[in-house]
């Protein structure tokens, strides 16, 4: 009887995941595909948007409802497992987001195993809700405002085994994400800003981004217009440094965005505490649409030197309202509001190079390090970027000059024309780069554009780098090597290690607890069957070491060797952060 009546539940559960997605392809029509729109005036549209302010109470208001089921503040559960209690916040959700913007609020369900807190039954459903609001149509693509609405509380005792009765109420993680979407969602009008914008409110993210993986993944039959760029929200209300503040994950293809919010920032609240960081951390759905390609960046609360969250109350039942500083988030979200009123009224082409426009890479990888060896071979991406939504009727002529200096004088090794970048898009170049030995010493990368035909503003058509180059190599084997995500929030075998070298080498990892107790070994490398070149490579913990157990929060060190034809030729040490 047992069976018979789990397997009428899972043909249930089938039929209904066929409804949903039937449904979902049939909505995307009305998401795909740009319909005609009136011809807004763009300076009285953007002027609309810059008088509507956010406001703090209504986030105040949203995070309160996300956090607590009623009056009375009973702490609310919003775990994905429980189907039907997140289901009610995504109808109340969604109905708000059609009061807001006057369109469709669309559901995107998507199917998924989770074993971990439910090993019996297993498979389940989830949803993700996307909004759309029309711009004027003045350029090609949107802008995406993301953020996930599901939340956890497993690093509270007990709370692993009885998931179905104990609340997850995600006040800061991530109900302050998802209030200042629905705020943003609130004062900005159709018809106001040059491209569409879409509000997408993700599941699954504290599984580990399932929701945003699955977006991305059907991004063209859902919705298949050009991104220009991702803004994720993600946790931005504690303020554990004293100080109000925020970080913000990019990666080097991203820059661009990251330094325009910055500048944004600090020009609208000159004591706030901005830090970008590049690379970063990949622990939130921003890193889905990096692993596809596109521009993306994640604001967060301030944290430590690596962007680690201070946040005592994460993932357990005591992430509640009190610890919020709510002025916090209100500048996060007015600096969001304020650099799309900064795009928007950028009406006359501007061609430029910014600060994270041009820099080295490595093979196919950007690289941080800045010391190398002669003879190394690099490249240098420089990319001229057209900071407006802005085309000239007849296209100018741009050239593209790179020298590099040092003691022994100045070389070229670029000099052409390039094609005029399209509205907020990039043309790139890249250029080979041998170190040579009259490179020996402290360089200095100068890029700069010449324009012919338009009127352009010149303070931002010359960029440059710096590096320095040995007599012999200094620069490590290893480029850098972490455990992703850090912290480790899902199971330790579904953690990834991560490492990028400028050379093949074989390696052994070992994982030690702080008592220096061994917990896990893994061995990668031609030596050992496992393919490790130079470049970036991750492994899922899971599959290098077989029998790692499970671990509770706290910090692990770990120990990393590299052998060459068998000998030993570096160590190097590290550590990840588990919360649980």
């Amino acid at each position: 009887m047992q069976r018979e009546s789990s397997m009428l539940k899972f043909l249930l559960r089938c039929l209904l995941v066929l409804f949903l997605v039937s449904t979902a392809m049939v909505t995307s029509t009305a998401l795909g595909g740009s319909q005609p729109k009136p011809n807004v005036g763009i300076d009285s549209s953007i002027k609309r948007l810059a008088a509507r302010e956010i406001d703090e109470d209504s986030l105040v208001a949203m995070v309160r409802f996300l956090s607590t089921k009623n009056s009375f503040g009973e702490l609310r559960s919003r775990f994905v497992l429980r189907e039907d209690d997140l289901k009610e916040v995504a109808d109340s959700l969604c109905v708000r987001l059609e009061r807001y913007t006057g369109g469709t609020a669309h559901r995107f369900p998507f199917t998924f195993e989770e074993k971990r807190f439910s090993p019996n039954d297993s498979t389940y459903t989830s949803e993700n809700l996307v909004v759309r609001v029309p711009g004027t149509g003045r350029i090609d693509g949107l802008f995406i405002v993301s953020g996930h609405y599901d939340a956890i509380a497993h690093r509270t005792p007990g709370w692993q085994d009885d998931w179905q009765h104990m609340p997850a109420p995600g006040a800061d993680d991530n109900g302050t994400g998802v209030a200042t979407i629905m705020e943003l969602a609130r004062i900005i009008e159709p018809n106001t800003l040059p491209f569409d914008v879409l509000f997408v409110l993700f599941s699954a993210e504290e599984l580990g981004r399932l929701g945003s993986e699955d977006f991305v993944a059907n991004y063209d039959l859902y919705i298949g217009e050009d991104i220009i760029a991702d803004i994720t929200v993600d946790m931005i209300g504690y303020n554990g440094k004293g100080e109000r503040g925020c970080a913000l994950f990019s990666d080097y293809e991203s820059g661009w965005l990251a330094d325009w919010l910055e500048e944004i920032s600090i020009s609208e609240f000159p004591g706030f505490d901005f830090e970008i960081f590049k690379p970063s951390l990949g622990n939130s759905d921003h890193a889905s649409f990096w692993d596809a390609g596109y521009n993306a960046v994640c604001f967060v609360e301030p944290g430590d030197e690596f962007g680690i969250t201070y946040y005592p109350y994460y993932h357990t039942v005591q992430d509640t309202m009190g610890w919020i500083d709510f002025s916090q988030v209100k500048m996060v979200a007015q600096t969001i509001r304020d650099f799309f009123i900064s795009v928007g009224n950028d009406t006359i082409p501007d061609y430029s190079i910014l600060r994270s426009d041009i820099f080295l890479q490595r093979g196919d990888y950007p690289t941080s390090r800045k010391v190398f060896a002669e003879g190394d071979t690099l490249s240098l991406k420089v990319m001229v970027r057209n900071k407006s939504i802005a085309m000239s009727d007849v296209p100018p002529s741009i050239r593209l000059n790179v020298e590099v200096s040092n003691q022994n004088g100045t070389r070229t090794i670029y000099d052409g024309d390039i094609e005029p970048p399209s509205p907020l898009k990039a043309t790139e170049v890249l250029i080979p780069l041998d170190l040579e030995r009259s490179d020996a010493g402290e360089n200095v990368v100068t890029a700069r554009i010449s324009i012919d035909g338009i009127d352009n503003d010149p303070s931002n058509n010359t960029s440059s780098m710096h590096f320095k180059v040995g007599s012999t190599s200094v620069e490590p084997v290893v480029l850098s090597n972490s455990m992703v995500p850090n912290p480790v929030t899902c199971p330790i075998k579904d953690a990834s290690f991560c490492i990028n070298l400028s050379s093949e080498v074989d390696l052994m990892l070992e994982i030690f607890t702080m008592e220096g107790e061994s917990v896990g070994t893994a061995f990668i490398g031609n030596r050992w069957g496992v393919e490790l070149g130079p470049g970036q490579s991750c492994f899922k913990i899971g599959d290098i070491i077989k029998d790692m157990p499970e671990l509770s929060s706290g910090i692990y060190p770990y120990r990393l060797v590299l052998y060459r034809n068998g000998t030993v030729i570096e160590r190097l040490n590290g550590k990840f952060a588990v919360l649980r």
